[in-house]
């Protein structure tokens, strides 16, 4: 129906019976529709007594201080409303009694009506509203406190009634949902305070605070985004309410700037009354049809900065955010979960994580504005999946804070896990600080990388530990990467941790107990590898990890790791040759079984410079395969050929009971490596020609053929300026079935320059990938030459090593 002129209880006379049917018939068509005002003066709950008149008036009156005036109440405005096409405004006269709290209550007798066309009821009106103040308390209170019926919600919008905002209203004790959304699109819920009194004390409603169902679309609950102001309005406070804050299954939605679950100022949970932040969860978006939902605003205005409006969601009783369903396109953004709106303050989700995640493609953070503080929970602080289902897929996990205060220089740990994924799958998790708690990350499937992230510690270096920085479990997954791609882990008790059923992991381009710039972050054990197949560095640039600064070893192949392949790191040390040493064993092998460090028995020659690791400055030994503890297999089959070792405080290669071992004939041992024999050579009858540059040497290795697999593969190696430890390999060799135990003469080119004067050992290694300590040392090419060691052992140093990788200098 058209309406012909502005209608308002102050400010018109009724339209005159008199004017007859036909003229206003006539005046009716002609005029254009207005919007109506409708004037709320009465705190009862009687209806409108001639509806669709265009004035509100239940028949009564209420006195104006000095005459009597027709009644409105908040009932008849609606009834009002929705019997006239339009958008309409319900505003608050100063005639409305208050309390001593300077509140206005409405307390409602019956459910109020459906709305069904375009409204809006604005509480800001009010004239003791007080509108300079951000947070202010609302003064119009809604109360269904009489109501008994589990459907009667404190507002209902259906269908027609798009458009329609609601501003500054407090709705308490309703049995249902305080704000209901069940077909009205583009919907403002703004600056209310649902559940609560003075926004402190405990009021809730029965249902969801705010209750958004699939049939409406593109709702916004708390502020509002302008492109050339940004997020305006004051945000709402939701908690106390019976099935929990905020429930979202229409799509498009957006919740910016609420507190769901404290008190209006944000660090502290209601709980006046027995109550706690919402039962169950703070905010669900659930359901197939809510995706592009948004928890927490991060936009951008006109120009391209970046704003935002994040809520506070915490104190509530089952956890903070659950995203299930089919739906995708969700993001959560800017928020404060489990800790206060001050950042430091620890309000967990009680029995939840504060995040948990079930569906497909939901974006948590982003880099810079857009990162969320999830702390401060007795569980996770992100959880994802659950371990039978087959999902969630495509999960984004960036530039989050969690397990920490909003500066992220001190913890507010989450107790168990900082981010655990249960069963998610493809997920990304980067540039994250995570701190305290069990295990920063655990990660129990395939598929997923974890990069550029801080794990127990900041830029800065502070402690921001847990008992694991990162475990992981499943197939396929990456841990950092080349080209900046690396992870900083320090101050944990374990860097990284390869569960025993994780399988083919890649951990490439970390810092693990240390940083770019050598600080010393240490962990007690940098990594420990269980599992099978993965792969620890890689021949590319910027592959290698630096492992270092670590109280126990920096790398620990453990119980049922089979076929780990270390390779291209450095491991005690860094690329400029720093002293970053691991106070124990650079790389620790317990009972593991074929490893290879470096490179193996099928490894070509051409490929040994570029696959060895660099393990210097540790407090033991370099390489060491522990003899077995009870109950555990020795540590069989693992290769080392190829790598650079120097500085170490004890031997370089350590097997079975620590010290270094005695040849013993025919070598019948079992244990570590089967206590493979060292080749003993010959340095009367082994020498180097400078001018061939050949170097050749006579040697044997007493291993007896029923104990080892043959051929056996020995590798020479330049030693290091100490003149105890393999530091550049210059050739290999096979020692044949038929030689065993005896002398064989092996010549070759060295594949270093080499100076006049320079010492070798070798180390052997059988054809099922058993290697040796590291044997006797002889001086090449005569023992006059020893006055120039010093001299050529320095050249060594300059010129390093041919091949791909490049030269690994001392300096």
């Amino acid at each position: 129906m058209l309406r012909s002129i502005r209608l308002s209880v102050r400010s018109r006379p009724r339209v005159l019976a008199t004017l007859g049917l036909a003229l206003t018939l006539v005046w009716v068509a002609a005029s254009p529709v207005l919007a109506l005002d409708l004037f709320v003066n009465g705190t009862g709950d009687a209806g409108d007594n001639s509806q669709g008149d265009g004035e509100c008036w239940t028949g009564g009156f209420v006195s104006s201080g000095m005459f009597l005036v027709r009644e409105c109440t908040l009932r008849a405005a609606i009834e009002e409303a929705n019997a006239l096409a339009g958008a309409d405004t319900v505003r608050f006269t100063g005639l409305l009694p208050v309390d001593p709290s300077n509140t206005t209550v409405i307390q409602l007798v019956a459910p109020l009506p459906p709305i069904t066309e375009t409204l809006t009821i604005d509480g800001t009106s009010a004239p003791t509203y007080d509108t300079a103040n951000p947070g202010a308390v609302p003064v119009i209170m809604l109360n269904g406190s009489l109501l008994a019926g589990a459907n009667d919600y404190g507002l209902l919008f259906f269908e027609n009634a798009d458009a329609s905002q609601i501003l500054a209203l407090g709705i308490v004790r309703f049995p249902g949902d305080g704000i209901r959304l069940s077909g009205a699109d583009l919907v403002r819920i703004d600056a209310c305070h649902i559940g609560l009194l003075r926004g402190v004390f405990s009021a809730g409603n029965g249902g969801f605070g705010i209750h958004v169902l699939a049939s409406s679309l593109q709702a916004t609950v708390g502020q509002a985004f302008d492109p050339a102001a940004g997020f305006e309005g004051r945000g709402n406070v939701i908690a106390s309410n019976g099935s929990g804050g905020v429930r979202l299954l229409g799509p498009d939605a957006l919740l910016a700037g609420n507190k769901i679950g404290t008190d209006r100022f944000g660090n502290a949970v209601v709980t006046a009354g027995g109550a706690h932040g919402n039962s169950f969860w703070g905010v669900e978006v659930v359901g197939g049809a809510a995706h592009g939902v948004r928890v927490g605003g991060l936009d951008t205005l006109t120009g391209g900065t970046e704003v935002t409006a994040g809520n506070v969601i915490a104190g509530n009783a089952s956890g903070g955010v659950q995203v299930d369903g089919t739906m995708t396109n969700v993001e959560i953004m800017a928020n404060h979960i489990g800790i206060g709106a001050d950042g430091f303050t620890a309000l967990p989700n009680v029995a939840g994580p504060g995040v948990l995640v079930f569906a497909d493609g939901v974006d948590i953070g982003a880099v810079g504005a857009g990162s969320n503080l999830i702390s401060g929970h007795g569980m996770s602080g992100i959880e994802l999946g659950e371990p039978s289902s087959l999902g969630p897929f495509d999960t984004r996990i960036v530039g989050n804070r969690i397990g920490t205060n909003a500066p992220a220089d001190g913890l507010v740990a989450n107790a168990m896990s900082g981010i655990l994924g249960n069963a998610d799958q493809r997920t990304e998790i980067r540039d994250n600080i995570i701190g305290g708690g069990d295990r920063a990350i655990d990660l129990r499937s395939f598929d997923n990388q974890i990069v550029s992230n801080f794990i127990g510690t900041n830029a800065l270096g502070d402690d921001l530990g847990a008992s694991t920085g990162i475990a992981v479990d499943g197939n396929a997954n990456e841990i950092g990467g080349p080209g900046g791609l690396g992870n900083v882990i320090g101050h944990n008790a374990f860097g990284i941790r390869l569960l025993p059923t994780a399988t083919s992991a890649i951990v490439a381009g970390n810092f693990v107990g240390t940083d770019a710039a050598g600080s010393d972050l240490g962990n007690s054990v940098g990594v420990l590898l269980q599992g099978a197949a993965h792969v620890v560095g890689g021949t590319l640039s910027g592959d290698e990890n630096v492992i270092g600064h670590n109280s126990l070893h920096g790398l620990v192949v453990g119980e049922q790791a089979d076929s780990a392949e270390v390779v291209g790191n450095y491991i005690g040390t860094d690329a400029s040759g720093a002293d970053l040493g691991n106070d124990g064993d650079g790389i620790l092998l317990s009972a593991a079984l074929r490893t290879t460090l470096g490179s193996d028995v099928g490894t070509p020659e051409v490929e040994l410079p570029d696959r060895g690791n660099v393990i210097a400055f540790n407090g033991r030994a370099g390489i060491r395969a522990e003899e077995s503890q009870v109950g555990s297999p020795d540590p069989t089959q693992n290769a080392w050929r190829g790598n650079v070792l120097y500085s170490n405080r004890r031997l370089p290669v350590d097997i079975g009971v620590e010290g270094a071992n005695v040849n013993d004939p025919g070598d019948f041992d079992q244990g570590a490596n089967r206590l493979q024999n060292t080749p003993e050579l010959d340095a009367a009858a082994s020498s180097y020609d400078a001018g061939t540059d050949t170097i050749e040497v006579r040697y044997r290795v007493d291993t007896d053929v029923f104990e080892a697999s043959y051929p056996l593969t020995v590798d020479f190696y330049q030693l290091a300026p100490d003149g105890e430890e393999p530091f550049a390999w210059l050739g290999s060799h096979l020692y044949l079935f038929g030689s065993a135990g005896t002398d064989v003469t092996t010549s070759f080119t060295p594949a270093i320059v080499v100076p006049g004067s320079f010492l070798v050992k070798a180390i052997a290694t059988d054809n099922a990938g058993n290697s040796s300590e590291v044997g006797n040392r002889i001086l090449l090419p005569e023992p006059s030459a020893l006055p120039a060691l010093a001299a050529a052992t320095a050249l060594l140093v300059s010129l390093g090593r041919r091949g791909g990788r490049g030269a690994r200098s001392l300096s």
